[in-house]
């Protein structure tokens, strides 16, 4: 392909998304992805739910400061798609409204949420979509392993019943949604991707990391990888995620001066890249069961409240759920361990992703920050409670051989202490590029002509989710968006 209508830096939840929808319209794409690509028959770790280690497909990332944190991003085609959770978690109404951004509205977004989910129990509700590309299913709550019952029953009797968690303002207790289908990984390289690959203007090139953008006259006119080679295009739309594209700005001259001064990069639009940072942080309680044949072997247990701490419904600042794989946890999980772990889902505290150097092989400097903000300490501190009750439900008993350790049983200074020492990421990095401070309300990159930005460093404020499907939703709205300009 001589010429390249669009470059998309990145082949994740949102670039493969971006894509593809740019190549349907005739236009002529470029995607690249610096990891590697499986066209056909990809390996069963990329398309399974059960538990599986993904470290050959991820950057490595981890989290500096006060915490060395473990911070897994997918580098593949299909991104963290393919290497997450599975978990189909949508946004609240009031998440989005929350930005105060008429164009990024619920109202305005309801569509390009439907647009690409196929909802196998609850399609024909209109707020749901029943014919999009990424299919989502969720665990037979009456017939699952007893452990997972278990959960399910205690989360049940403490916060009431939500069937379908992923209705407009849902709080309670339900099969929480996945993007698989009869318990296959829906993820962008099996969706998006075979109809992207079906198109003549469509373009992937694999294996090849991104340095820069290059910006001539305050335009974008291409990107150069590491290698040195330069791709040209009309408009280039990075999609690498919350702490790859804060990095790729700051190498091409766009943001904090001081901070591209200190790495002798020529300045080019002085921008709080790589500022607001959040996260979920999550925290779980290990147990172990009578019988370790009872547990599931899914990354995750499929049952979860949305809750608040007062256990009020119609509101939501935490999820509690079930997990098999020490999620939340650092102790070392035994055959017989499960762990109830939760997340608190509107935290205060901010991060920050800095450049280590120039070169594009270095890995961001990431500074998480937890519990910096005296209410997300206290938020955990009262989560660590909650969690400690759901062991004690009745329905727990015919499973839990014992909790390993109870908040209850010390005093509230030893509570903050374990919390600041074990708050772990739930793997929802995003907000390092925000609307508003960094991108117009198109995506737009202030003050540079023909960059745009489409992934989960746009948000501005966590949304009360798993970041994977706001992040499919922002795709598939950008591209409404840029429907718009034409």
């Amino acid at each position: 392909m001589p010429g390249h209508d669009a470059i998309v830096v990145g082949a994740g939840s949102a670039g493969a998304i971006v894509a593809t929808r740019l190549a349907q319209r005739g236009a002529r794409v470029l995607l690249l992805e610096a990891g590697p690509d499986f066209p056909s028959d990809p390996p069963a770790l990329l398309t399974s739910d059960v538990k599986v280690p993904v470290y050959e497909y991820d950057w490595g990332f981890r989290s500096e400061g006060d915490r060395d944190i473990e911070l897994p991003r997918g580098k593949c085609v299909g991104g963290s798609s393919a290497t997450n959770a599975a978990a189909a978690v949508r946004p609240q109404p009031a998440d989005l409204d929350g930005w105060g951004i008429a164009e990024w509205s619920w109202d305005a977004c309801l569509p390009a949420l439907c647009r690409f989910e196929t909802d196998k129990e609850f399609g024909d509700r209109p707020y749901h979509g029943n014919d999009g590309p990424i299919h989502v299913e969720r665990i037979d709550t009456a017939n699952c392993k007893p452990v997972t019952r278990a959960v399910y029953e205690s989360l049940l009797a403490m916060f009431g019943d939500e069937p379908d968690q992923n209705a407009p303002d849902a709080t309670g207790t339900g099969a929480q949604a996945s993007n698989t289908r009869d318990g296959v990984r829906q993820s962008t390289l099996i969706t998006y991707m075979p109809i992207a690959r079906a198109l003549p203007t469509f373009e992937l090139r694999a294996d090849v990391l991104v340095d820069r953008v290059v910006i001539e006259n305050g335009r974008a006119v291409g990107v150069a990888l590491a290698s040195g080679r330069i791709f040209e295009a009309d408009l280039v739309i990075l999609a690498a995620g919350a702490l790859a594209t804060p990095t790729i700005l700051m190498r091409s001259g766009v943001g904090p001066a001081q901070h591209l001064r200190e790495h002798d990069v020529d300045l080019v639009q002085d921008l709080p890249v790589g500022d607001n940072l959040h996260d979920h942080p999550a925290l779980g309680l290990l147990a172990t069961a009578r019988d370790p044949d009872e547990i599931d072997q899914r990354l995750i247990a499929r049952v979860m409240a949305r809750t608040s701490f007062d256990g009020k419904r119609g509101e939501e600042d935490l999820h509690i759920f079930g997990s098999f794989t020490g999620e939340g946890t650092r102790s070392p999980v035994p055959p017989s361990g499960f762990v109830v772990a939760g997340m608190v889902m509107k935290p205060r505290s901010r991060g920050t992703v800095r450049l280590r150097s120039r070169d594009p092989e270095a890995a961001p400097r990431v500074v998480l920050n937890y519990l910096d903000d005296p209410y997300d300490l206290d938020a955990f501190v009262r989560m660590m409670l909650l969690i400690e009750e759901v062991y004690d439900q009745p329905a727990m008993k015919e499973v839990l051989d014992q909790l390993l350790w109870r908040p209850s049983s010390v005093h509230r200074a030893e509570m903050e202490r374990v919390a600041r020492a074990g708050a772990l990421t739930d793997h929802h990095e995003a907000g390092s590029v925000p609307i508003g401070p960094v991108l117009d309300r198109h995506l737009r990159v202030h003050g540079i002509d023909a960059l745009r930005v489409c992934d989960a460093s746009i948000f501005p404020d966590p949304p009360r989710c798993n970041t994977n499907f706001p992040t499919m939703m922002a795709a598939e709205r950008f591209i409404e968006l840029l429907d718009s300009e034409r």
